[in-house]
């Protein structure tokens, strides 16, 4: 039988199962080239997912690369519709349902992003993947939440690998670097280190003097992300970090956290603490 008479009156799925029975060699001349092309290619890809691979949604996410669709016959289609662009064809039998950085293997090429693509890459991770408020943004964000979610090539074209540039572009000064989970080792030095102590006294805690004194303990720097400089900056003196953001301000013997830990803890409990 001629191939004409052969196809005549089918679907576009039918034609593609004959092509895959190998009773056609290829799709007939001209076929991804008709004004219906795109519409039958949108069907045809969604049969290969759904009837053929039995793919569901994570299955597309986490299995589909380069190879998919040359494998199943549809190089032709994906060269003259979609300039080889896998997830191009995926986005027009889906149109809407996928984000070109959620497909594991499928690299996103660097002149992606750009500042929309960035925001909404970064809108999509915290507010409708993770569904984050402020307290959990301060306790879970990390490098690994771009490793896990596959935006690694937003962190390094648009934020130099910097999981704080990325928030901080959502949300701009929402968060002190300090804040967030892993701060840079090198972020720290004596300006930064007296940048964040102020901001703790006098903008989080907002501590007058007498608050300063009474309650003042290496835990208060510890809880709110400050160990590092304390350590680095400070050579874990209490009184050294005090004394370089308020100089000559406090004496050492006053401060309360300045006092052997035990004698600390029963002062504190005399004072009701």
């Amino acid at each position: 039988m001629k191939e004409k008479e052969l196809i005549t009156g089918l679907s576009a799925i039918e034609i593609y199962k004959l092509v895959l029975d190998r009773k056609l060699r290829r799709f007939p001349m001209f076929f991804w080239e008709k004004p219906e092309s795109i519409e039958s290619a949108r069907e045809i890809v969604r049969y290969l997912f759904e009837e053929i691979l039995k793919w569901d949604r994570n299955d597309i996410i986490q299995k589909l690369d380069m190879k998919v669709f040359p494998e199943y016959k549809l190089g032709g289609m994906l060269k003259i519709l979609f300039s080889n662009s896998t997830f191009d064809a995926l986005c027009n039998a889906y149109p809407g349902e996928y984000h070109r950085w959620e497909l594991k293997k499928i690299r996103v090429p660097k002149e992606y992003w750009n500042d929309e693509t960035a925001l909404k890459a970064m809108k999509w991770l915290i507010e409708e993947k993770l569904h984050w408020n402020d307290k959990q943004i301060r306790e879970k964000y990390s490098l690994k939440i771009f490793e896990e979610y596959n935006l690694t090539g937003l962190l390094d074209v648009r934020f130099h690998w910097s999981p704080f540039n990325a928030i901080d572009f959502l949300y701009p000064k929402r968060y002190k670097p300090w804040e967030l989970r892993n701060v840079p080792l090198a972020y720290w030095n004596e300006e930064t280190a007296k940048e964040a102590i102020i901001w703790l006294f006098e903008e989080k805690l907002k501590w007058t003097d007498e608050d300063i004194i009474k309650k003042l303990t290496r835990k208060t720097l510890i809880d709110n992300g400050l160990k590092t400089p304390l350590d680095q900056i400070y050579n874990d003196s209490l009184y050294e970090a005090i004394n370089a953001v308020y100089p000559n301000r406090f004496k050492k013997e006053e401060l309360y956290g300045y006092i052997h830990p035990r004698r600390a803890e029963n002062l504190n409990k005399k004072r009701g603490g």
